[in-house]
C-alpha cells in the first residue's frame, strides 16, 4: 500500500508548524466528587456490576481544571486519557518547556512531538500493514473459516452475538454504509457509533478499506456467500490508523487508547484491533523486542486496562514471522489481551504470522484461526480473500461475541480462560500456534463441567501438590509433581477461585505472593508435555 501518493490531497487539513505532545499528569484533582453517570454510560456500568468490576481513579476523567491551565498556556486540547491520565495537546514547539514546567505536569512521552521527526524521510521506512491483495473466490467459500471454530454450530444453537457490542479499531471503513455485506447493520441499527479520531470527525467510511474487510469476516453477512463470526452484534467503528499520511509514529497509539476508553463508556462488550506496532518514521521512536512485555508501550498499557474493566480485548499477533523482527507486535503483547495468530484452511501455521513469546516470557500468540486465503467482502455483494493475522483476529472476536451472548454472566477474563482452555493445543501450548486453533464444542464443556477445566481441577494423576498449603509469610512455597520438586524457573498460570486468570507462564521465581490477597487460588503448570494443576491457599 503506497500511501505515500496521495498525501498531497490532504494537506490542508494538517496544522503546520505546531507539535502535538502526550502529556502525562500526576493526579486526578477535583475529579474523585464525580458520579459515574457523568462519565460512563449506564451499559458500560452494568457491565462492570455483572462482572463485579468496582470503579477506580482510572476511570474519573482527567482534571478538567489541569486542562483549562493547559489551555491558558497556549495548548489546544485534542485528545484525554483517563486510563493513562493523560492528554494529547498541540501547540508551538517552543513552549513545551512551559508546558513541563506546569507543576501538575508528570512527563512528557518520549520528551518530544509524539509523531517523532517529521522530516525523516516518507516513504524510506514504510512497508506494508495489512494484507495481501484480494482474489476472488467461489460461492459460500466463508463455510471453511466458521466451521474450524465450530462457529457453525454456535450459529445453529442461536448464538451469533446479538446483543453484542464490538467495538473496531482500524485504518478505514469505506462501503460499509453502502455494500451488502453491511446492509443488515445499516437496517438493524447496529451501527452504534463512529469516529475517526485522525481527522476529528464521525466520517468512517473512508480511507482504508482494511478496516472493511475486518469488519465484514466479524460481522457481514450475504446469504449463500459470506457470514461473519458474529452477524447480529452490534458494532462501533472507529479510525485510529492515519491511511493517507505516510508517516508512521506513536500519536496512532493515542488514537488507539482514546478509542477504547470511548468504547468502554458505551459500554462495549468486546473490541478488536488488526493494528500493531514496533517501527516508526523516526527510527528514534522504534520499540525493540525488549519492551515487548505488556507494560511498556502506549497501546499495551491501554489494551491491558480494557481488559481489566470488562472488555474482551482481541489483537492479531502481527505478520512479521518471516522478516527480521519474527516476533508479535504491540499490544499483542498485553497480559490480558487474546493474541491471534493465523492459520491455513489446512489448519497450519503460515509462515508470516508472528512468533512470541512476549519480552517477559508468556506464551503468545494465545490463539489462531484461518488467516490464509480468509472469505471477506468490501465492496457490493463480491467476495473475495486475503490473508494476515489481520483476518483471523475478527473471526475470534466475533466467536468471543457468541460466547459473550451465551455466558453473559462470565468475566470477560473468564472468557478469555475458556477460548484457551478450548483450543486443540492446550496442554501443550508453544510459541508459534499458542494454545492452538479454539473449539466450539470444547469451548461448551468447559463452561458447563462447573469450570473444572476453567479452575483447573484436573484428575487425580494430573493433579500437583503445593507447600506449604495454606500459605503464610514470610515463606515461600514449592510444587510437587509425584515425587519430583520442580524448579524456581518452572512456568506457572495462577487462577483466583473464580477462575480469573492471575497471572499466566510467569516463573514461579517471579511471583510474589504477597502481592496476592487472601483466599483460595488454582496454580496450573506445563511439566513433560502435560498440564498439571493443583490448589493453593494464601492465609495470613
Amino acid at each position: 500500500m503506497r500511501k505515500g501518493f496521495v498525501l498531497f490531497l490532504f494537506l490542508p487539513f494538517l496544522t503546520l508548524g505546531q507539535a502535538r505532545y502526550f502529556v502525562y499528569l500526576k493526579d486526578k484533582a477535583g475529579s474523585s466528587g464525580l458520579a459515574p453517570q457523568t462519565f460512563l454510560s449506564e451499559r458500560s456500568l452494568q457491565r462492570r456490576a455483572a462482572q463485579k468490576i468496582s470503579l477506580t481513579d482510572q476511570d474519573l476523567p482527567v482534571s478538567s481544571a489541569y486542562l483549562d491551565e493547559i489551555r491558558a498556556a497556549g495548548f489546544r486540547i485534542i485528545g484525554k486519557s483517563k486510563w493513562l491520565n493523560a492528554v494529547l495537546v498541540e501547540g508551538e514547539s517552543s513552549r513545551m518547556n512551559t508546558l513541563k514546567s506546569l507543576p501538575f505536569v508528570n512527563g512528557i512521552e518520549g520528551n518530544a512531538d509524539i509523531r517523532g521527526d517529521i522530516s525523516m524521510g516518507q516513504y524510506a521506512r514504510l512497508r506494508s500493514k495489512f494484507t495481501s491483495p484480494i482474489t476472488p473466490v467461489d460461492y459460500g467459500s466463508s463455510a471453511t473459516q466458521l466451521r474450524m471454530l465450530g462457529a457453525d454450530t454456535m450459529h445453529t444453537n442461536g448464538y451469533r452475538g446479538t446483543g453484542v457490542l464490538i467495538a473496531v479499531m482500524d485504518a478505514g471503513f469505506p462501503n460499509v454504509n453502502t455494500a451488502d455485506a453491511f446492509t443488515h447493520l445499516r437496517n438493524g441499527g447496529k451501527i452504534r457509533h463512529t469516529w475517526n479520531y485522525v481527522y476529528d470527525t464521525p466520517d468512517v467510511y473512508r480511507d482504508d478499506t482494511h478496516g472493511t474487510h475486518v469488519l465484514s469476516i466479524m460481522a457481514g453477512y450475504i446469504p449463500g456467500k459470506l457470514s461473519g463470526t458474529a452477524p447480529e452484534a452490534d458494532v462501533a467503528l472507529y479510525i485510529t490508523e492515519d491511511a493517507i499520511d505516510a508517516n508512521e509514529s506513536k500519536i496512532e497509539e493515542v488514537y488507539w487508547v482514546l478509542a477504547a476508553e470511548h468504547a468502554d463508556s458505551l459500554g462495549a462488550d468486546v473490541l478488536n484491533t488488526s493494528l500493531g506496532y514496533y517501527e516508526f518514521t523516526d527510527p528514534s521512536q522504534d520499540y525493540t523486542y525488549e519492551q515487548m512485555d505488556g507494560k511498556t508501550t502506549i497501546s499495551a498499557r491501554g489494551a491491558d486496562h480494557a481488559s481489566r474493566v470488562g472488555m474482551v480485548v482481541v489483537v492479531s499477533a502481527g505478520n512479521e514471522g518471516n522478516t527480521s523482527w519474527r516476533y508479535i507486535s504491540t499490544p499483542a503483547d498485553a497480559e490480558y489481551v487474546i493474541a491471534v495468530g493465523a492459520v491455513n484452511a489446512n489448519r497450519q501455521k503460515v509462515g508470516f504470522s508472528s512468533f512470541g513469546p512476549s519480552a517477559d516470557g508468556r506464551i503468545k500468540p494465545e490463539v489462531c484461526a484461518m488467516g490464509s486465503s480468509t472469505v471477506l467482502s468490501q465492496s457490493g455483494s463480491t467476495v473475495s480473500t486475503g490473508s494476515g493475522t489481520s483476518y483471523s483476529g475478527p473471526l475470534i472476536a466475533g466467536f468471543m461475541a457468541g460466547l459473550r451472548q451465551q455466558f453473559p454472566t462470565l468475566t470477560a477474563l473468564e472468557l478469555r480462560e475458556i477460548l484457551i482452555r478450548s483450543a486443540d493445543r492446550a496442554r501443550t501450548p508453544d510459541n508459534s500456534y499458542g494454545y492452538g486453533i479454539p473449539s466450539y464444542s470444547r469451548a461448551l464443556k468447559v463452561a458447563y463441567s462447573n469450570y473444572d477445566v476453567l479452575l483447573g481441577k484436573e484428575p487425580a494423576e494430573m493433579q500437583i501438590i503445593t507447600y506449604p498449603n495454606p500459605l503464610s509469610f514470610p515463606q515461600g512455597f514449592s510444587i510437587r509433581v509425584g515425587d519430583e520438586v520442580l524448579p524456581d524457573s518452572q512456568k506457572i498460570s495462577v487462577t483466583d477461585s473464580r477462575g480469573r486468570l492471575i497471572r499466566s507462564d510467569i516463573e514461579k521465581s517471579r511471583l510474589n505472593p504477597e502481592q496476592l490477597a487472601d483466599g483460595l487460588y488454582y496454580i496450573t503448570v506445563i511439566h513433560s508435555g502435560k498440564r498439571y494443576s493443583g490448589k493453593l491457599v494464601i492465609k495470613r
